[in-house]
């Protein structure tokens, strides 16, 4: 734990990894991660089929994100049951 509060988070971070980003412009997992790259984020989408989302290149899962940038927090869109795995993968890159 690195005893900073979550705002304190938010406030030093850039870089978010977004597992579950949508396609649809409609839905909340496209529409978040949407408004955070508005005020100044970058979004790398995480999806299983999609080539470029907000204007950045898809990855299928988070340990096949490149190791720059370096992905500051992890945003999931996805069902509760898939988080352990997604949780693993957070861990693993770092």
């Amino acid at each position: 734990m690195t005893g900073r509060t979550p705002e304190q988070i938010l406030r030093d971070s850039r870089v978010v990894a977004t597992v579950g980003i949508s396609t649809s412009a409609a839905k909340e997992a496209h529409r978040v991660p949407a408004a955070l790259a508005t005020i100044g984020f970058r979004i790398l989408p995480i999806h299983p089929t999609a080539e470029v989302i907000l204007g950045e290149a898809v990855h299928r899962t988070l340990t096949e994100l490149p190791d720059e940038p370096r992905v500051d927090v992890v945003q999931v869109f996805r069902p509760p049951d898939e988080i352990p795995a997604i949780a693993a993968q957070a861990v693993e890159i770092g």
